[in-house]
């Protein structure tokens, strides 16, 4: 345990890491009592990207397009009903219902379990250098409209409207 300021209520003493509501922190043992004393997961996961060693390259999966059409026609065509895939992804049929209207985006986990129950390719690989067209058409609209000044324009054009 380390000695220090809690960064719950601000007591100095004895620190405990805990999970509060997700977040982990370091707190007194009074304020340890709201948040879970077991450790703390270390999350090396964000959606789409696996966190790598220093040196290797992070990869993006991103989901093909229509996937939600492609699901349900492969679905379709080895003659299961929602109801029947539902069960085989271990999900409710309401969820897989929405992924095929493409309402909800599945996760990448889910992704790879209907890649493997039916048999097809959802997920793309992406290089990070990869820059789609819809970015960069984002990127253009956003210098056009003037959202690309960063905060060292602003501060060149204080200091010329200063001389």
């Amino acid at each position: 345990m380390e000695e220090g300021e809690c960064e719950l209520c601000g007591r100095f003493g004895k620190l405990v890491e805990v999970e509060i509501e997700g977040s982990t922190l370091l707190v007194c043992e009074k304020c340890a009592a709201f948040g879970d004393k077991s450790s703390p997961k270390k999350v090396t996961r964000i959606k789409g990207e696996r966190v790598l060693s220093s040196g290797d390259e992070v990869t993006s999966e991103d989901l093909v397009e229509n996937y939600g059409q492609l699901i349900k026609k492969t679905r379709e065509s080895k003659g299961m009903t929602q109801e029947e895939l539902a069960a085989k992804l271990m999900i409710k049929t309401t969820l897989l219902s929405k992924i095929e209207r493409e309402e909800i985006t599945p996760d990448i986990k889910l992704a790879r379990k209907i890649e493997k129950v039916l048999n097809i390719k959802l997920l793309e690989k992406l290089q990070p250098s990869e820059v789609t067209t819809e970015e960069k058409d984002e990127e253009s609209r956003k210098k056009k409209s003037g959202y690309g000044i960063t905060l060292g324009d602003l501060i060149k054009l204080k200091k010329m409207e200063k001389e």
